[in-house]
């Protein structure tokens, strides 16, 4: 799945009837840049109010390396306005070198929520022989934020497993 520049997802009901977004994608076979979901772009973001946002991702079988199960390039929000969870899980491939299980990077990139948990799970890839298979990376990135306060504060859990390499796995 790829949604660049100008792509929005968004969901705006609310209450116990609001629609989930769920966004599911597997990268494939090619020697490098099989990502399984692919966000890029200043203009992309996916926003709910109420409903979960679950973004789930698989690195494509390539040999090479960049097969992030996700990867959040340059994007404006992934973003719950109200009580949504936003859940982020990726899986990097059995490939060489820099496939990351979640990979977040550029300076508008946030992940944010004001009442809803935020879950960012990942596991790294890799065959062995390379490096940099990281569960999760966050490379210069804007913010993971909560702006709930109190008792009933939303958490933020950040999950990450390290692939198999030589080293920085």
């Amino acid at each position: 799945v790829s949604l660049l520049a100008g792509s929005s997802v968004s969901s705006t009901a609310t209450g116990l009837d609001a629609g989930t977004i769920t966004i599911e994608g597997f990268g494939g076979d090619s020697a490098s840049s099989g990502r399984g979901v692919y966000l890029f772009g200043t203009t992309t973001d996916v926003t709910s109010a109420d409903g979960a946002i679950v973004i789930m991702g698989e690195g494509g079988g390539g040999s090479g390396s960049g097969n992030a199960g996700i990867y959040l390039r340059g994007i404006e929000t992934v973003s719950s306005t109200g009580h949504a969870t936003i859940t982020i899980d990726g899986t990097g491939a059995a490939a060489r070198s820099s496939n990351h299980g979640v990979l977040l990077d550029g300076a508008t990139t946030d992940v944010t929520s004001e009442n809803g948990a935020v879950i960012i799970r990942g596991q790294g890839g890799g065959n062995g022989l390379g490096n940099d298979n990281y569960g999760v990376y966050a490379n210069s990135m804007e913010t993971i934020s909560s702006a709930g306060m109190g008792p009933n504060a939303a958490p933020i859990s950040i999950i990450g497993t390290g692939g198999t390499g030589t080293y920085r796995n």
